[in-house]
């Protein structure tokens, strides 16, 4: 879809970022990404977005602006098994 739209209503700078890939470890998990180099092209310029959950403020703005309900905003927790 590629319309920017959240992009333009993101109150963080850097809460959603134009990525070129992810970087992942050995078991296929997600350890980081790469920015795009946005200087190294005059078109479009990402194909990826990703949503920094370290700068997210869990505003909803991405997920309200969204035309195709491709952002969903959920909690998600990490419990350890009790011994």
């Amino acid at each position: 879809m590629l319309c920017d739209e959240c992009l333009k209503v993101k109150p963080v700078e850097g809460c959603i970022v134009e990525i070129a890939s992810l970087l992942r470890d050995d078991e296929g998990r997600i350890q980081g990404y790469t920015k795009v180099d946005k200087s190294g092209t005059d078109s479009l310029y990402y194909n990826r977005l990703w949503i920094d959950q370290s700068q997210c403020i869990r505003c909803g703005r991405c997920e309200q602006v969204c035309p195709v309900n491709a952002i969903t905003i959920q909690k998600v927790s990490l419990s350890a098994p009790t011994t």
